[in-house]
């Protein structure tokens, strides 16, 4: 879906929870006011949306009853300030390249998906790695085969050195596993 949503023309997205009519004040598209419908969207907080707020060069957002809300362009302070996603990527998207993986990471560390191994199949990408759907793998797994190939394709070492507030963990190496990489925390 990612290069999909890269190859587009533009993206239409649809935030069924914010209400018709909603004007995004300058303080809220510079990010000072905290709380809006637009901010507190689900749209915000779901794990496949961020390929589809990052990949497309433009994004168009429609509220509720498909009112138009604003273009990624017009609103890239205040998706950075919901997101923590840099404005120059918001700006272009291939410039994810740039970022360093613990960063992206970070992009995806709240972000909830339906199935525990769409965390990590989500995130493709983001990443630009391949690697087969075993849907039923269990979340734990899917992210540690997502981290294997992120250090097949590349040399960025903070892959080790990330945490985040939610979800993600570091695993104590065991007897069985003997290793560095982060794990989804399901439980």
């Amino acid at each position: 879906m990612f290069a999909y949503y890269n190859l587009s023309e533009f993206c239409i997205s649809y935030l069924e929870d914010v209400p018709p009519d909603i004007h995004l004040s300058h303080d809220e598209i510079g990010g000072e006011e905290s709380s809006s419908a637009f901010r507190d969207s689900r749209w915000f907080a779901r794990g496949w949306t961020l390929q589809e707020l990052i990949a497309p060069k433009r994004v168009y957002f429609h509220a509720r009853d498909w009112s138009f809300i604003g273009e990624k362009a017009s609103l890239i302070q205040i998706l950075h300030s919901i997101t923590l996603v840099d404005p120059k990527l918001l700006d272009e998207p291939l410039m994810r390249r740039h970022c360093c993986i613990a960063e992206r990471m970070s992009w995806a560390s709240r972000r909830e998906t339906t199935r525990p191994d769409d965390e990590a199949y989500s995130l493709m990408g983001i990443f630009s790695v391949h690697m087969p759907l075993l849907y039923g793998e269990g979340g734990k797994r899917a992210f540690l085969r997502l981290q294997q190939e992120i250090l097949k394709e590349s040399t960025d070492h903070s892959l080790f050195t990330w945490t985040a507030m939610s979800k993600m963990h570091f695993e104590e190496p065991s007897e069985t596993t003997n290793s560095v990489l982060a794990y989804a925390d399901w439980g």
